[in-house]
């Protein structure tokens, strides 16, 4: 049975996946698929079928999606709220019109936008976030989101700025 071969796009317009059998002759093109945020970096884990998706700006805030299924559905760790969260704030009926989730951002006012994702481990380590990776309370911030959907124990791999890669444990709960 041929190997299929999926390439990972981002877009100023979402994220999409590009797939094909490894004669590459015939292509499909799936998506968008995080809500039209500006997708930066896309990564996958081939092994697991669980892709992240890094991104958004002004307008979105910064957050990272994450599919654990090779995309069919996704979910949102928001870092912190953009221009659309102080909108829907100032007019409640068209944010719930909308559907707007007015959860906290921990990074409001720090960060616009993820740039980049590194994983290692099958998990993602690395976030640029403009000039500087990701801090521990960032990693522990996209943890603990996702944490709280799974009901199972796991990891989060992340890299202090020294290089050590560290190995925290959550629990969820």
């Amino acid at each position: 049975m041929p190997e299929r071969i999926t390439i990972l796009i981002g877009t100023a317009k979402d994220a999409f996946l590009l797939a094909s059998d490894e004669r590459r002759l015939e292509w499909s093109l799936t998506g968008p698929y995080c809500d039209g945020w500006p997708v930066n970096h896309v990564v996958g884990d081939s092994d697991t079928g669980t892709i992240w998706a890094a991104g958004g700006g002004e307008w979105d805030g910064a957050g990272v999606w994450r599919s654990e299924n090779g995309g069919k559905t996704w979910t949102l760790a928001k870092l912190s709220a953009g221009q659309r969260d102080e909108w829907a704030k100032k007019d409640p009926e068209a944010a719930e019109f909308f559907g707007w989730d007015s959860a906290e951002a921990p990074f409001t006012g720090e960060i616009d936008a993820i740039w980049s994702l590194r994983k290692a481990h099958g998990a993602v380590v690395e976030a640029m976030i403009g000039k500087r990776i990701t801090s521990v309370s960032w990693m522990e911030s996209v943890s603990t989101h996702f944490a709280a959907q799974n009901e199972k124990s796991a990891s989060t791999h992340f890299t202090q700025p020294n290089g050590k890669c560290v190995n925290t444990p959550w629990q969820a709960g």
